[in-house]
């Protein structure tokens, strides 16, 4: 966890267990050590560090083990880590500095534009209250707002996308729930680009022949972040449907065009 730049808290009340830990860049969250660690997992597979070469995570703890906090605790700081090192500022990673890191690491290299773009958020309509609380909270200090995409409400690519004249564009978190994304995907959200993507009850997704699956598999996300409470109900071949649109490589969907991924 020291690897990470973590330190420990004081305790208070309402903590859980007896080792509260702070996460850098991320001021106003207190995180259990295995949190902590499912951090540095995410980071591990996309800074390939050990030279595995995924960008899509599989998080699959039980109910009440905090997969939300450790998914939107892994892409909050990674985007204050892409910030540091913009600014090279000597923030330290695995024992390194960020500007000492192998230049084989794309999220700091060639695909450092890509985690400068908005974060989307896919989950069941019917957690899209909850999540939105949620990061409203981890999101104080960090610089980043939450957007919330619904009927009301549905950017477009000219809205959304970064470029050199709109970089702010990337300090957005959308939130989207599953059924909104498939009716819009190929209409409004058309040809919009994310650069991380966390898919909330991801089992919701376990039929390729879906709608729904369909046009997952033409989202523009290279960073991916499945999380699912219930592997152990899957049959080898969901969990093979899953792996095949979390590390997305078919040819003509929204990842193919930035290279081999996983």
């Amino acid at each position: 966890m020291w690897q990470l730049g973590t330190r420990e808290l004081q305790p208070a009340s309402g903590d859980i267990g007896e080792h509260v830990l702070e996460i850098p860049g991320i001021p106003k969250a207190r995180y259990l050590p295995h949190q902590v660690w499912g951090v540095g997992f995410v980071l591990q597979r996309f800074m390939q560090v050990d030279n595995l070469g995924l960008t899509g995570v599989l998080i699959a703890d039980d109910m009440g083990y905090g997969k939300t906090y450790t998914a939107l605790d892994a892409v909050l700081h990674i985007k204050w880590l892409i910030k540091c090192a913009k600014q090279d500022k000597p923030i330290q990673f695995y024992g390194q500095k960020l500007t000492e890191l192998p230049t084989k690491c794309p999220l700091l290299v060639e695909d450092s534009h890509i985690i400068r773009r908005p974060i989307l958020i896919m989950v069941p309509p019917a957690l899209v209250p909850m999540w939105s609380n949620t990061i409203r909270q981890l999101l104080v200090g960090t610089g980043l707002e939450l957007r919330i995409i619904s009927g009301g409400y549905t950017p477009t690519a000219s809205d959304l996308n970064v470029d050199d004249d709109h970089i702010a564009r990337g300090n957005v978190i959308y939130l989207i729930s599953y059924n909104t994304y498939r009716a819009r995907h190929d209409k409004d959200l058309k040809d919009c680009e994310f650069g991380m993507a966390i898919f909330d009850e991801s089992h919701w997704l376990n039929n390729d022949k879906s709608k729904g699956y369909a046009a997952v598999m033409k989202l523009d996300a290279p960073y991916r972040i499945q999380l699912t409470v219930t592997p152990m109900h899957h049959t080898v071949a969901d969990m093979v449907v899953q792996s095949q649109w979390l590390f997305a490589q078919d040819e003509g969907d929204g990842l193919a065009k930035h290279g081999p991924r996983g």
